[in-house]
C-alpha cells in the first residue's frame, strides 16, 4: 500500500515535473524513503503500469511498451531505408564518372572552339550563312576526319578517329528546316518593293515541298523531259518546278553530273519513333527536314559541301540547320552524341547552340558493371516491397494518403523509380537493336542522339529520385528537439510568408516588366520577360553587370538598378528574414515543445551505453548500503543515490537486495513530504 501510495503521489508530483531529470527526481524521492525502495522499484522498472498519471513526460527517460515498440519499429525501418539509400547511391554514382566530364570537355573544345584558317571563325562566332559554310569546310571537317598521326603516318585504315581515340560511328548528318514563301504579311506601302516574305519558323509555316536548285541548276537540262511527261500525263500541277524535281527523283531516278541524286532537295518526313522535336533558342523544330548524309571519307564530303554551297542549298527560307554525328571511345566505354544547331531567325543573322551528351549505353562490360547489376536487382526488390506497402496504404486511406508530406515523398520515390526501371529495360533493348543495325549497315547515320537524349533525361529522373530519398531521412531524425523547432517555425510563419510573397512578387514582376520594356532591345539579360526574372534574381545575389544597363540607358539604367536594390534587397528581403527570426524566437521560448515523443539520438545513446555495460559490467562498481549503525550512512546513501541515477540513465535493472533503514528511523510518508 505504501508503495502504491508513493507511486500515486509521485505521479501527481511528476505531472508538474518536466525535462530530462525525471528519472533522477524519481530516484531521489524514493531513496529519501529507503523502506519503500524495495517495494516500489519493481513498479518503477515497469513504469508503464500507470501511464495515465504521466504518459507524456517520459521522453528521454523510460519508455512505455508502446513507445518502446515504436522506437524499435522506427529504428528497424530507418536501418532498412539506409540500406535502400546506399544501394540507390551506388547505382547513381555508377552511372556517372569523371571520364564523362573530360570526354565532353574534349568534344566541346574540338568542335565549338576550333577556328578556321581564313577568318578565324569558330562555331560560337557564326553570325551568317557565309560563316556557317566557312565553319563546315574548315573546323568541322578537319576535326571529324582524322586519318593520320601528327607525324603524317596513317591511322587505322578505313576508319575515322577523333583525337586518335574515339571512332566516328556511321556517317554524319546535316538537316535543314525551311519555311514557305509568303507566310507573313507585307505592309501595303512596301508591297511593290518586297516580293518575298518568309516568316519565323513554326509547324504551320514549315515548308515540306521540294525546292529547286539555284545558280545554273543541272536539273534544267532535264526540265524539258519532265514537261513532256507532264503533258502526256495531263498533269494540272501549277508548280512545274516542284513537279519536275519530284519526277526527277521518283520517276526518272536521274542523277546529276556529280553522281548525287536530287533527294537532297526533297523533304523527309519526321520519324516519331525516335524523337518529336528540338527546342532551340529561337524556335522549336521537328525532327524531319531536308537531310544529307555525309560520306565517311573527307574528300567525298568536301565535294558534297562545295556542291551544296554553290547551288545555294541555304537561302531565304532556311530557318535551322542541324549537324548530327556520334562517336564512341572504347577506352572508357562511352558514347558521345553531338548536335550542332545554327538557327537563322527571320530578323537575319545566325544564332548557335549545341548539345553534347556523353552517356554509357553499354552497361555490363567490367566487373564493377556486374556489381551494379546486382545492385539494380536489389533496388527492384526494394521498389517492389515499397509498391506493396504504399499501395495498401493508399487503398486504405484514399485521398487522405496525400495529406501527409512524408507519404507524398514515398509516392514520388516509388513513381520515379518505376519509370526509371522501365526506361532502363527499354534503353537496353533499343541500344542492342541500334548497334546490330549499325554493324549491318555502317554507311548510314545511327541515331544515337535519340538514346543519348533520353539517357540524359533518365539521369535527371534518377537525380531527383536520389535527392528526394536523401530528404526523406528527415522523417527519421525529426523526433529530436531541433527538427521539431524547425518544423514548427516553418508551419507557424507559413501564413506570414505567404502574405509577404504576394507583396514581394508584385514589386518583383513590376520591375521585371519595367526592365523588359526599357532594356529588352539592347541587353541580353532582358531580351525576354523570362530572362528579366532570372536577371533580377542575379541582381539580388550580387551577380550582375551594371555597365550593360548603364550603356543601354545612362539615366534610367542607374535609377532602375538603385531603386530595385533598395526595395527588394534592403527592405523586402530583410522583412522576410525578420519574419523567420521572430517566429523562431517564439518557438524557442515555447515550453510546450520541450518534450517530444522520443529523441532518436537519446535512444541510440542509451542503447549504446547499455551495450557497453553488457560488455563490461564493472563500469558500475558496488557501493556500500546505508544501515542504521553505519557512521558513514549519509555518504553511503549519497553514493547509492548516484548509482541508482546511473542505472536509471542506462535503463538497467536495479538490485533487489538493497537493505533499508529501520522503520523507526523512516520519515512518515505524506503528500507534504513528497
Amino acid at each position: 500500500m505504501l508503495a502504491k501510495q508513493a507511486i500515486r503521489v509521485l505521479g501527481s508530483k511528476l505531472a508538474r515535473t518536466r525535462g530530462r531529470k525525471v528519472r533522477r527526481f524519481i530516484a531521489a524521492e524514493l531513496l529519501s524513503h529507503s523502506t519503500l525502495y524495495c517495494n516500489a522499484v519493481k513498479s518503477l522498472n515497469k513504469i508503464e503500469s500507470f501511464p495515465s498519471q504521466f504518459p507524456s513526460y517520459l521522453a528521454g527517460t523510460k519508455l512505455t511498451e508502446d513507445q518502446e515498440a515504436r522506437v524499435q519499429s522506427t529504428l528497424q525501418e530507418f536501418l532498412i531505408y539506409l540500406i535502400f539509400l546506399l544501394d540507390l547511391s551506388i547505382l547513381t554514382f555508377g552511372m556517372v564518372n569523371y571520364n564523362m566530364y573530360f570526354f565532353t570537355k574534349v568534344m566541346s573544345q574540338l568542335f565549338l572552339e576550333s577556328t578556321s584558317y581564313i577568318n578565324g571563325i569558330n562555331f560560337n562566332s557564326i553570325n551568317s550563312m557565309a560563316n556557317f559554310w566557312e565553319f563546315v569546310e574548315g573546323p568541322m571537317l578537319r576535326n571529324i576526319y582524322w586519318k593520320e598521326w601528327y607525324n603524317g603516318k596513317p591511322l587505322y585504315p578505313g576508319q575515322s578517329y577523333i583525337f586518335y581515340e574515339s571512332i566516328l560511328l556511321g556517317r554524319p548528318q546535316v538537316r535543314q528546316l525551311r519555311v514557305r514563301n509568303n507566310t507573313c504579311s507585307v505592309n501595303e506601302y512596301f508591297k511593290d518593293l518586297i516580293k518575298d516574305c518568309y516568316n519565323e519558323y513554326s509547324f504551320h509555316n514549315e515548308d515540306q515541298s521540294p525546292f529547286g536548285l539555284k545558280s545554273g541548276s543541272p536539273h534544267s537540262e532535264y526540265l524539258q523531259i519532265v514537261k513532256i511527261i507532264a503533258y502526256f500525263t495531263d498533269s494540272k500541277d501549277q508548280n512545274m518546278e516542284n513537279f519536275a524535281i519530284v519526277h526527277l527523283v521518283e520517276i526518272q531516278g536521274i542523277t546529276n553530273k556529280n553522281g548525287m541524286t536530287t533527294n537532297k532537295w526533297k523533304y523527309s518526313a519526321p520519324n516519331h519513333e525516335f524523337e518529336l522535336w528540338h527546342w532551340g533558342k529561337v524556335g522549336t523544330y521537328r525532327n524531319g527536314g531536308y537531310i544529307i548524309e555525309l560520306e565517311k571519307n573527307k574528300p567525298a564530303t568536301v565535294k558534297i559541301i562545295k556542291y551544296l554551297k554553290s547551288k545555294l542549298w541555304l537561302d531565304h527560307g532556311t530557318r535551322a540547320v542541324f549537324v548530327d554525328f556520334s562517336v564512341y571511345n572504347a577506352n572508357v566505354n562511352l558514347f558521345c552524341a553531338i548536335r550542332l544547331l545554327v538557327e537563322f531567325p527571320a530578323s537575319g543573322g545566325a544564332v548557335t547552340s549545341s548539345e553534347i551528351y556523353t552517356v554509357k549505353l553499354l552497361r555490363y562490360v567490367s566487373k564493377f558493371d556486374y556489381f551494379l547489376a546486382v545492385c539494380e536487382v536489389i533496388f527492384c526488390v526494394f521498389i517492389f516491397n515499397y509498391v506493396i506497402q504504399e499501395g495498401v496504404e493508399l487503398y486504405c486511406r484514399k485521398l487522405s494518403y496525400f495529406k501527409r508530406f512524408w507519404n507524398f515523398l514515398d509516392f514520388s520515390i516509388v513513381l520515379l523509380s518505376i519509370v526509371a526501371i522501365f526506361f532502363n529495360i527499354y534503353r537496353t533493348i533499343k541500344v542492342n537493336a541500334l548497334l546490330l543495325n549499325l554493324l549491318k549497315n555502317s554507311n548510314s547515320y545511327p541515331n544515337l542522339y535519340f538514346l543519348a537524349y533520353w539517357q540524359n533525361r533518365y539521369n535527371i529522373i534518377i537525380a531527383f529520385t536520389v535527392f528526394i530519398a536523401w530528404i526523406k531521412i528527415f522523417k527519421y531524425i525529426s523526433f529530436n528537439m531541433t527538427m521539431t523547432q524547425l518544423a514548427t517555425t516553418l508551419s507557424r510563419c507559413a501564413k506570414a510568408i505567404l502574405g509577404f510573397a504576394v507583396m514581394f512578387f508584385i514589386v518583383f514582376f513590376g520591375y521585371a516588366q519595367l526592365g523588359y520594356l526599357i532594356f529588352g532591345t539592347q541587353v541580353d539579360g532582358f531580351h525576354t520577360f523570362g530572362s528579366c526574372i532570372f536577371t533580377q534574381f542575379r541582381i539580388i545575389l550580387g551577380d550582375f553587370n551594371f555597365s550593360e544597363i548603364e550603356e543601354a540607358n545612362r539615366i534610367l539604367g542607374p535609377i532602375y538598378f538603385i531603386t530595385f536594390v533598395f526595395c527588394l534587397f534592403f527592405v523586402l528581403l530583410n522583412v522576410f528574414l525578420a519574419i523567420i527570426n521572430d517566429t523562431y524566437s517564439e518557438v524557442k521560448d515555447d515550453k510546450s515543445l520541450e518534450n517530444v515523443d522520443f529523441d532518436i539520438y537519446e535512444v541510440l545513446k542509451r542503447r549504446y551505453k547499455n551495450l557497453l555495460y553488457k560488455i563490461n559490467p564493472n563500469m558500475f562498481p558496488p557501493v556500500a548500503h546505508p544501515t542504521p549503525g553505519n557512521k558513514n550512512a549519509k555518504e553511503s546513501q549519497t553514493a547509492l543515490q548516484h548509482d541508482s541515477e546511473r542505472r536509471l540513465e542506462f535503463n538497467l535493472p536495479m538490485p533487489m537486495n538493497m537493505p533499508h533503514l529501520h522503520e523507526s528511523n523512516m520519515p512518515t510518508l505524506t503528500n507534504a513530504t513528497l
